[in-house]
C-alpha cells in the first residue's frame, strides 16, 4: 500500500484542466499540503515517513476472503493531538475484486486522503498505526483528485489513543454500463510545426473498470493540402461517457461524448498557429527571471466549452520564452513553482499573424519567517501548533516548510495585511506567550520571532 499524491504539471494542458480546479484545496500547485484547508493554521510537524508493511490472511473471514493488513503510511504533516497511535478493523460486503475499488481514509473534512489502498477481494481491511482524531471511511471508484470519483459506502469514526475500532461498510452495487467506439477527424491547419499527431483519451466520467487513466487513442493520416492537414482517429470498446481528446503537438484538448451503440464523425479542427517570444521581468527591478513554465491558454468564446488549447514555451534562456499559439485570444502566463520566487502573473493578448511580443512582470512571492527562541538560542526541532489569521480579511498561510536543519519555518501568503499569530499549545516546558500581530507587505519576507520563557 502507498500514499498517494498528485502531481500537478503547470505546462500540461491535461493538468490544468483535470487537476486545476482542485488547486485551492491543496494549497500549492505542487506538493498538496493538507493543512492548507484550514485558513491560518498549521502544525509544524515533520512529515511522518513510516515503512509500509502488507500481512494477508490474518483474520478468517466469510467467503475465505484474506484479511489485509496496512501500516500507516503519511508523506505530509497530520494534524494530531498527539503521539498516541490507534487501529482500525473494517469489515466489508458486498463488492466484487472485479472493479477498481479503492478504501481511502481522510482526516474529518478533508478532500486529499491521508493514504489509500485497494480493496480487492478482501473482506476485511486492518489499518495500524494511525494517529488519534477524527476521520472519514470511504470505499470509491475513481479519481478523486478530479473529483470524478463514486462513493459506495462512507463512515465517520473517532480514534481516541490508544484505541482499537472496528466498522462495517456495506458497498452498494456498482452501476452497470456499456462499452462502444469513438471515431472521428482532426483537422491541423498548415504552419503548425510537429513530428506526426498522437492523441490520448480520458474518461470525465467515473472509470468503473480498471484501464488505464489515459487511452491511447489510434490516428492515422489520411489527408495532407498545402493549407492544412487530415488524421483519421478511433477508440475502440471503451466505456461510454464524455472523454477529453488530447493532443500534445499541436496542443489541443477537445471534449466529445461517446453515447451507447458508438459515435463516430466528430469533427475536431485546431486553430491557425502564430509565433509567440515572451520576455519575463522583475516588476521592481527589470531583472531577467528564470521561471519554472511559461504557458499560453486559447481564450475560449463563452459560448464553447468543448475545446481548450494551450502549450509551455521553450526556455530560451535569460528570462526568454519561445513557440507557437493559436491566432486570436490567449492569457500568457510565467509560474514558478520555488518557494524563494515569484507570483504567477498573467496577461490576456490577442496574437496575429507573424511574431508576437509580450513581457510579463512578476513580483516576489508574499512570504512569512518565523523562528521560535528560547532566550538568543534558535529551537531547531521544538514543534509548535500555531494558529495566524488576517485581522480584516480571509489571507490565507500556506507551505510552512524548512530547510534542513534550519531553525526558520516559511510560508507563502496569499493576501498581504496585518496577521494575528498566536500559539495554540505552549512547546513542551515553556509558558505560552503573549499573540503578535504583524504586518505583512507584498513582494516581500517578513521575520517572525516567537521568544520563548522556561516554565519555572
Amino acid at each position: 500500500m502507498r500514499g498517494r499524491v498528485p502531481s500537478f504539471d503547470p505546462s500540461c494542458l491535461r493538468c490544468t484542466i483535470l487537476i486545476g480546479p482542485l488547486l485551492p484545496e491543496l494549497g500549492r500547485e505542487c506538493d498538496p499540503d493538507p493543512c492548507a484547508s484550514y485558513p491560518g493554521r498549521m502544525r509544524l510537524l515533520a512529515p511522518v515517513v513510516i515503512a509500509a508493511a502488507v500481512c494477508g490472511l490474518a483474520l478468517s473471514c466469510t467467503r475465505s476472503r484474506p484479511a489485509h493488513r496496512v501500516t500507516f503510511v503519511s508523506t505530509q504533516p497530520i494534524e494530531s493531538t498527539s503521539g498516541d497511535l490507534a487501529a482500525l478493523e473494517i469489515r466489508l460486503s458486498g463488492h466484487s475484486e472485479h472493479h477498481p475499488i479503492e478504501l481511502r481514509v481522510r482526516e474529518r473534512d478533508r478532500i486529499v486522503p491521508l493514504f489509500t489502498t485497494p480493496i480487492g477481494d478482501h473482506a476485511v481491511v486492518g489499518v495500524e498505526r494511525i494517529p488519534d482524531g477524527q476521520y472519514t471511511l470511504s470505499a470509491e471508484i475513481g479519481d478523486w483528485v478530479s473529483g470524478r470519483l463514486l462513493t459506495l459506502a462512507s463512515a465517520e469514526v473517532d480514534l481516541a489513543p490508544d484505541s482499537r475500532v472496528e466498522v462495517s461498510l456495506a458497498l452498494a452495487p456498482v452501476p452497470a454500463f456499456q462499452r462502444a467506439t469513438l471515431s472521428g477527424v482532426l483537422v491541423v491547419p498548415a504552419g503548425w510545426r510537429h513530428d506526426g499527431v498522437a492523441l490520448t483519451a480520458s474518461l470525465l466520467g467515473v472509470q468503473l473498470t480498471d484501464p488505464p487513466f489515459q487511452r491511447e487513442v489510434q490516428v492515422e493520416a489520411v489527408e495532407t493540402h498545402a493549407s492544412f492537414e487530415t488524421y483519421a482517429w478511433h477508440l475502440d470498446d471503451v466505456q461510454t461517457g464524455a472523454y477529453a481528446i488530447s493532443c500534445e503537438n499541436p496542443p489541443v484538448v477537445f471534449q466529445v461524448g461517446l453515447h451507447p451503440g458508438g459515435t463516430s464523425g466528430v469533427r475536431m479542427e485546431m486553430g491557425a498557429p502564430t509565433d509567440l517570444r515572451v520576455r519575463v521581468l522583475d516588476s521592481l527591478t527589470h531583472a531577467n527571471v528564470d521561471v519554472q513554465a511559461v504557458q499560453w491558454n486559447r481564450v475560449a468564446p463563452a459560448d464553447e466549452t468543448s475545446t481548450r488549447s494551450g502549450a509551455r514555451l521553450q526556455a530560451l534562456g535569460a528570462g526568454v520564452y519561445l513557440g507557437q499559439c493559436t491566432i486570436g485570444e490567449i492569457d500568457v502566463s510565467a509560474l514558478s513553482l520555488d518557494f524563494e520566487s515569484y507570483e504567477r502573473g498573467t496577461r490576456r493578448i490577442v496574437t496575429h499573424a507573424g511574431t508576437n511580443e509580450v513581457t510579463l512582470l512578476l513580483t516576489k512571492n508574499t512570504r512569512i519567517a518565523l523562528t521560535f527562541r528560547d532566550g538568543q538560542t534558535p529551537l531547531v526541532d521544538q514543534p509548535a501548533s500555531v494558529d495566524m489569521r488576517q485581522v480584516d480579511g480571509d489571507g490565507r498561510v500556506m507551505g510552512w516548510s524548512r530547510r534542513n536543519t534550519s531553525p526558520t519555518w516559511k510560508a507563502m501568503v496569499d493576501k498581504p495585511g496585518r496577521y494575528r499569530i498566536r500559539l495554540l499549545e505552549p512547546p513542551p516546558g515553556f509558558l505560552m506567550p503573549a499573540e503578535q500581530v504583524v504586518d505583512i507587505e507584498r513582494g516581500t519576507l517578513t521575520d517572525v520571532v516567537i521568544q520563548l520563557t522556561r516554565k519555572p
